[in-house]
């Protein structure tokens, strides 16, 4: 449903749009239009190698805020057409995998070898990034600064967007940037924390009818440790 929404607002057009705008703005300030075209020119002074990466993270910044919110419209549509808890559930499932088995031993890897998680890891995984995404909900500084330069918004704001009706594609697309400023940060991670509880009922929801009861997860890690430390203080 959300790729299905990518091809019916024409996303793909609007991406080759900005893609044509950004190699217009380069050629008309003589800027390398790719790593390669920059290799080929370092003989030119006026684009060391500092100052075309900094530039550059600054144009990716301004214009994957345009892609963010293309992305923000496929998830609305998404949910406007029934499939919002289908697309967070599976939002949730992608981020168990690309921080699980993925990040500890390298995607390619994991390709080449054929390595296969086993029930454990997958419940590892799966629990660890609950605890990652509900944080997330007041994502750190740096981690926003990191998603500046990423296609997609937070997981945490995409799962988000699938309960709270008032977050349209628009606001989705800047709201990186409202918590990175200092003025609007702690309003947005209210709006962010305002549903919570819905947050929280879809991972849950989720990790129990894949692998059953809590237990199976803490039995394999010292949460339950850190729970008895935490319980009756907190």
């Amino acid at each position: 449903a959300h790729e299905l929404a990518h091809v019916q607002h024409k996303h793909t057009l609007l991406l080759l749009v900005i893609t044509a705008l950004e190699l217009a703005f380069k050629a008309l300030i003589d800027a390398p239009s790719s790593p390669w075209e920059y290799v080929l020119q370092l003989n030119n002074p006026a684009w060391d190698f500092l100052t075309f990466w900094v530039f550059n993270i600054i144009l990716f910044a301004f214009l994957l805020t345009f892609v963010k919110m293309l992305e923000g419209q496929a998830d609305k549509v998404t949910r406007e057409a029934g499939f919002g808890l289908d697309l967070a559930e599976s939002l949730y499932r992608l981020e168990s995998f690309y921080y699980g088995i993925a990040g500890e031993i390298g995607f390619n890897t994991q390709l080449m070898t054929g390595k296969q998680r086993s029930k454990e890891e997958n419940i590892r995984f799966m629990g660890d990034q609950a605890f990652y995404l509900y944080r997330n909900l007041a994502p750190s500084r740096m981690t926003c600064f990191m998603n500046l330069i990423a296609s997609h918004p937070l997981t945490s704001i995409r799962i988000a967007l699938q309960i709270d009706k008032s977050m349209g594609a628009f606001n989705t697309g800047l709201m990186i940037w409202m918590l990175l400023i200092p003025g609007l940060r702690k309003r947005t991670i209210r709006k962010l924390q305002k549903n919570h509880q819905e947050f929280a009922h879809i991972l849950s929801h989720k990790f129990t009818d894949d692998f059953g009861s809590i237990s199976s997860y803490i039995d394999l890690t010292y949460e339950e440790q850190e729970y008895k430390r935490y319980l009756g203080r907190h």
